[in-house]
Protein backbone atom coordinates (compact mmCIF):
# COMPACT_ATOMS: atom_id res chain seq x y z
CA UNK A 1 0.00 0.00 0.00
CA UNK A 2 1.30 3.67 -0.23
CA UNK A 3 0.42 6.47 1.31
CA UNK A 4 -0.53 9.88 -0.80
CA UNK A 5 3.35 11.11 -1.23
CA UNK A 6 3.28 7.45 -3.31
CA UNK A 7 5.45 5.88 -0.06
CA UNK A 8 5.09 2.80 1.49
CA UNK A 9 2.41 3.16 3.98
CA UNK A 10 2.75 2.03 7.44
CA UNK A 11 0.12 -0.44 9.02
CA UNK A 12 0.12 -2.02 12.24
CA UNK A 13 0.59 -6.04 11.37
CA UNK A 14 -0.10 -6.91 14.96
CA UNK A 15 0.74 -6.46 18.36
CA UNK A 16 1.88 -8.29 21.17
CA UNK A 17 0.34 -8.21 24.40
CA UNK A 18 3.32 -8.94 27.50
CA UNK A 19 1.32 -8.83 31.51
CA UNK A 20 3.02 -7.70 34.30
CA UNK A 21 4.82 -10.41 36.17
CA UNK A 22 5.21 -8.81 39.53
CA UNK A 23 4.54 -10.86 42.67
CA UNK A 24 1.34 -8.80 42.75
CA UNK A 25 0.07 -10.39 39.49
CA UNK A 26 0.93 -14.08 40.20
CA UNK A 27 -1.31 -16.46 41.57
CA UNK A 28 -1.52 -19.35 44.03
CA UNK A 29 -3.41 -22.52 44.11
CA UNK A 30 -3.93 -24.82 46.87
CA UNK A 31 -2.97 -28.40 45.86
CA UNK A 32 -3.63 -31.59 48.23
CA UNK A 33 -1.03 -34.65 47.13
CA UNK A 34 -2.17 -37.27 48.28
CA UNK A 35 -0.26 -40.20 48.80
CA UNK A 36 -2.54 -43.36 48.66
CA UNK A 37 -1.56 -46.26 50.80
CA UNK A 38 -3.10 -49.41 49.73
CA UNK A 39 -3.51 -53.02 51.14
CA UNK A 40 -1.41 -56.02 49.63
CA UNK A 41 -1.96 -56.21 45.91
CA UNK A 42 0.10 -59.35 45.33
CA UNK A 43 0.52 -62.10 47.37
CA UNK A 44 3.90 -60.97 49.32
CA UNK A 45 3.83 -57.55 47.64
CA UNK A 46 3.21 -56.05 51.20
CA UNK A 47 0.89 -52.45 51.81
CA UNK A 48 1.76 -50.19 49.32
CA UNK A 49 2.10 -46.38 49.19
CA UNK A 50 2.37 -43.91 46.93
CA UNK A 51 5.34 -41.60 46.58
CA UNK A 52 4.52 -37.53 45.44
CA UNK A 53 7.64 -35.87 47.37
CA UNK A 54 9.35 -35.70 44.02
CA UNK A 55 6.27 -34.76 42.18
CA UNK A 56 5.05 -31.65 44.52
CA UNK A 57 8.65 -29.93 43.38
CA UNK A 58 7.98 -30.72 39.45
CA UNK A 59 4.67 -29.74 39.21
CA UNK A 60 5.57 -26.29 40.97
CA UNK A 61 8.40 -25.63 39.10
CA UNK A 62 6.22 -26.22 35.91
CA UNK A 63 3.58 -23.57 37.81
CA UNK A 64 6.60 -20.93 38.16
CA UNK A 65 6.29 -20.43 34.33
CA UNK A 66 2.85 -19.61 34.55
CA UNK A 67 3.55 -17.33 37.34
CA UNK A 68 1.53 -19.48 39.43
CA UNK A 69 3.27 -20.93 43.16
CA UNK A 70 1.92 -23.71 45.19
CA UNK A 71 -0.20 -21.68 48.20
CA UNK A 72 1.97 -22.58 51.57
CA UNK A 73 -1.67 -24.57 52.62
CA UNK A 74 -0.45 -27.38 49.83
CA UNK A 75 0.45 -30.21 51.91
CA UNK A 76 1.02 -33.66 51.12
CA UNK A 77 -1.37 -36.14 53.19
CA UNK A 78 -1.41 -39.92 53.22
CA UNK A 79 -5.23 -42.11 52.34
CA UNK A 80 -5.25 -45.28 54.35
CA UNK A 81 -6.95 -47.62 52.49
CA UNK A 82 -5.33 -50.37 53.32
CA UNK A 83 -8.74 -51.79 56.21
CA UNK A 84 -11.44 -50.18 53.18
CA UNK A 85 -13.36 -53.20 51.92
CA UNK A 86 -15.21 -51.11 49.64
CA UNK A 87 -11.64 -49.77 47.60
CA UNK A 88 -11.37 -54.31 47.00
CA UNK A 89 -14.03 -53.21 44.18
CA UNK A 90 -10.89 -51.66 42.08
CA UNK A 91 -8.70 -54.72 42.76
CA UNK A 92 -8.68 -56.87 39.90
CA UNK A 93 -5.84 -59.78 38.98
CA UNK A 94 -3.80 -58.17 41.84
CA UNK A 95 -3.47 -54.75 40.32
CA UNK A 96 -5.49 -51.52 40.61
CA UNK A 97 -8.37 -51.28 38.00
CA UNK A 98 -9.75 -48.16 37.36
CA UNK A 99 -12.68 -48.74 34.99
CA UNK A 100 -14.41 -50.89 38.41
CA UNK A 101 -16.38 -53.08 36.11
CA UNK A 102 -18.57 -53.85 39.01
CA UNK A 103 -20.68 -50.87 39.17
CA UNK A 104 -20.54 -47.49 38.32
CA UNK A 105 -18.42 -45.71 40.65
CA UNK A 106 -14.85 -44.93 39.36
CA UNK A 107 -11.97 -45.23 41.23
CA UNK A 108 -11.45 -41.20 41.13
CA UNK A 109 -14.53 -40.20 42.36
CA UNK A 110 -14.04 -42.80 45.58
CA UNK A 111 -10.94 -41.52 46.70
CA UNK A 112 -12.52 -37.87 46.17
CA UNK A 113 -14.85 -39.17 48.32
CA UNK A 114 -12.35 -41.12 51.03
CA UNK A 115 -11.07 -37.87 51.28
CA UNK A 116 -13.52 -35.88 52.13
CA UNK A 117 -14.62 -38.20 54.93
CA UNK A 118 -11.22 -38.60 56.62
CA UNK A 119 -10.38 -35.13 56.33
CA UNK A 120 -13.65 -33.53 57.14
CA UNK A 121 -13.64 -31.56 53.85
CA UNK A 122 -10.36 -29.90 54.52
CA UNK A 123 -9.67 -30.07 51.11
CA UNK A 124 -12.64 -29.66 49.39
CA UNK A 125 -11.14 -26.10 48.00
CA UNK A 126 -7.90 -28.11 47.00
CA UNK A 127 -6.89 -29.25 43.23
CA UNK A 128 -5.98 -32.68 43.93
CA UNK A 129 -4.00 -35.38 42.81
CA UNK A 130 -3.40 -38.68 43.77
CA UNK A 131 -0.42 -40.82 43.81
CA UNK A 132 -0.56 -44.69 44.20
CA UNK A 133 2.60 -47.10 44.26
CA UNK A 134 2.43 -48.58 41.20
CA UNK A 135 5.32 -49.83 38.84
CA UNK A 136 4.53 -47.35 36.12
CA UNK A 137 5.37 -43.94 36.48
CA UNK A 138 8.06 -41.45 36.76
CA UNK A 139 11.78 -42.90 37.45
CA UNK A 140 12.83 -43.01 40.88
CA UNK A 141 16.59 -41.13 41.15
Amino acid sequence: MLNHTGAPKKVLAGKIKACANDASKQKEKKVVFVEVKTPELKIGGGENIGNSKKEKERINNYLNQAFIQLHKGSKIVNLDLTADKDFLKFIKSGNIDYSNPKDSEQLEAFVKKKLKADFKGVYDKHFKAFYFAEPEGLPED
